[in-house]
């Protein structure tokens, strides 16, 4: 693993830790499938 990828994960790893009130934390949604299945995502 190289200094910069450790550096980031280690960054990301105290953002995640952090301590965050509800209002200060974004609802955040994960859309999965494949291609084929855009037209049917985008309603």
């Amino acid at each position: 693993m190289t200094e910069k990828l450790a550096a980031l994960i280690d960054s990301l790893e105290r953002e995640a830790e952090r301590d965050r009130s509800p209002a200060e934390t974004p609802e955040i949604g994960i859309v999965m499938g494949s291609d084929s299945d855009l037209d049917v995502m985008m309603g």
